[in-house]
């Protein structure tokens, strides 16, 4: 991997399991009901 390409990667990764994680919280929550 390109050095310049390393802390773009990391937000990008970062996002999706925040927004994997909000999609479980609302399933479970939703389920729960």
């Amino acid at each position: 991997l390109l050095r310049g390409f390393s802390p773009l990667l990391e937000v990008f990764h970062v996002y999706c399991v925040f927004l994997l994680f909000l999609s479980i919280v609302v399933c479970v929550s939703t389920v729960m009901k």
